[in-house]
């Protein structure tokens, strides 16, 4: 691996490290309540990948970047890595670990994150249009990273800033490697963090409407998730009762 490669992995690495330490430094007791600067560093790292969509000295440098890297093919495994964050979120107080919100909130929460990051990503995808590096034109954000940066900014509100920074550990590994995969540019990585961690963070703040609408904080009445999967269709599914 040469060193334009590791310098990359540094700088990438040393960026998503301090936006993790800005983070633990917003960890409250309630951070639901919607406060201007939580938009801040998702609004930066969106703002700076798409500026190296838009801006024609930028994408040839975008592109001078990945040429100098070069594609050094890992295992695939950030296809399953993306999603280590996300299942930590929703299990790890099942091995022990205390959360600050009980699973039904949690996975209302992730649901709800979940369903404003798919809009917010395919939405780019396909109306942008960006070639990825092997041609293919639904590169900018990156998903993978997204998915991944979500589940990590969903650990850090839920489980404090120890595992948010396990989570943003595994998140920037993933972006590393679809990079040297051959499928983004970094600013495509950057964007998909920025997205995946705006939609955990519209997530908590919709968490208490939710709650009030479907009158979760009735004494005695609560809702009940019961995922399911098929091997048939190869579909996962997620049945919402509420009990009275």
């Amino acid at each position: 691996m040469n060193q334009i490669v590791t310098r990359v992995i540094v700088v990438l690495t040393a960026l998503l490290s301090v936006l993790q330490s800005s983070f633990a430094k917003e960890y409250t007791p309630d951070s639901s309540r919607f406060e201007p600067k939580q938009l801040i560093a998702p609004g930066a790292l969106i703002t700076a990948g798409a500026l190296c969509v838009g801006i024609k000295p930028l994408v040839q440098a975008r592109k001078w970047v990945n040429n100098e890297i070069g594609i050094h093919k890992c295992a695939p495994a950030d296809d399953i890595l993306q999603y280590v964050p996300l299942v930590g979120y929703l299990g790890l107080e099942y091995v022990g670990v205390p959360s600050r919100r009980p699973i039904v909130d949690r996975a209302l929460k992730g649901a709800t994150s979940v369903i404003i990051y798919a809009a917010l990503t395919n939405g780019l995808k396909y109306s942008v249009r960006e070639p990825r590096p092997n041609g293919r034109r639904n590169s900018f954000p990156s998903g993978h990273s997204g998915t991944a940066f979500l589940g990590a900014e969903l650990l850090r509100q839920d489980y404090g800033p120890w595992a948010g920074l396990a989570g943003y550990t595994v998140a920037t590994g993933v972006g590393v490697m679809r990079i040297l995969n051959g499928r983004h540019w970094f600013n495509d990585v950057l964007a998909g963090a920025g997205i995946g961690i705006l939609s955990a963070r519209c997530g908590q703040w919709l968490l208490p409407l939710e709650r009030r609408w479907l009158k979760l904080d009735r004494p005695g009445q609560a809702l009940i998730l019961a995922p399911s999967y098929s091997p048939q269709t190869q579909t996962a599914t997620l049945t919402a009762a509420i009990i009275i």
